[in-house]
């Protein structure tokens, strides 16, 4: 009986674990995003009049291929139309800027960090969560 109760508690705290260090990996990689997305917008910010430069347009790519590597876990763990709408909108940000639009994509820029934020939230670790 003993042996029972046993089991079932580290199956409980295992599963507790669990969704603790999803929530946690979740949160931190949105985070992670708002801080470069936040970045990028002080850097636009120089010369709002250029943005078309060289400097921003490796930086917005960058910012793109360490989403990218960052969603190849991640797609475990969250919807993939949130992800592609934040592959999306990071696509947009690099036309506008491309295009030397600097009110569209600040625009679009503060848009991603707003859903950025909102999924951060909605992925902290709660019971409801990990069950």
């Amino acid at each position: 009986m003993i042996k029972k109760y046993i089991f079932i508690g580290i199956f409980i705290a295992t599963i507790v674990l669990t969704g603790f260090f999803e929530s946690r990996y979740i949160i931190d990689t949105f985070n992670f995003l708002e801080d470069e997305l936040y970045a990028f917008a002080q850097q636009m910010e120089y010369d709002t009049e250029n943005i078309a430069t060289e400097e921003n347009i490796v930086a917005i790519n960058r910012i793109r291929l360490h989403w990218e590597d960052k969603t190849q876990i991640l797609e475990i763990f969250v919807w993939h139309t949130i992800i592609k709408e934040i592959e999306n909108s990071l696509s947009r940000i690099t036309s506008y800027v491309k295009q030397n639009d600097f009110k569209e994509a600040y625009t679009e820029l503060n848009s991603l960090i707003d859903y950025s934020e909102y999924y951060s939230q909605d992925y902290r670790f709660s019971f409801q969560n990990v069950v």
